[in-house]
């Protein structure tokens, strides 16, 4: 069973900032865990004491290992690979699109620019992954 928690990825702190200010201005107003490396969100995850996240947001440019790499791991994985990941990245290439879906992604956005943008996107996601039923 998941948690109500979201789990942001990503090594850009402004970005992270941004996120978790747009999912406190959420109905639903989510607990947030923040990793600025892929590495250890990954760590976190296969720890099977903690609940599943509701998803994780999931940037594909960092240094170390990124995300695509992140997903190939997480969603070969059999205890971790049903968690929804939504990458959030800066990325519109067709190429990265494919892959991240090839990869196991659940969803696709490229980063807003505008706050506002940002709040209405994270709401949609929020929305459909707390709605949506899963295994």
């Amino acid at each position: 069973m998941a948690s109500d928690t979201v789990l942001i990825i990503d090594d850009d702190e402004m970005d992270t900032r941004l996120v978790q200010r747009a999912l406190e201005r959420q109905p639903s107003l989510r607990e947030v865990e923040v990793f600025h490396d892929a590495a250890s969100a990954l760590e976190r995850l296969r720890k099977s004491e903690l609940q599943a996240p509701l998803f994780v947001l999931l940037d594909l440019n960092m240094p170390g290992m990124n995300g695509f790499e992140f997903l190939g791991a997480m969603k070969t994985d059999d205890a971790m690979g049903l968690t929804p990941v939504v990458v959030w990245t800066t990325s519109d290439a067709q190429q990265d699109r494919r892959e991240a879906y090839a990869r196991g992604a659940s969803g696709y956005f490229v980063k807003p620019s505008r706050f506002q943008e940002i709040v209405d996107t994270l709401g949609v996601v929020d929305t459909y992954w707390t709605r949506a039923r899963r295994p």
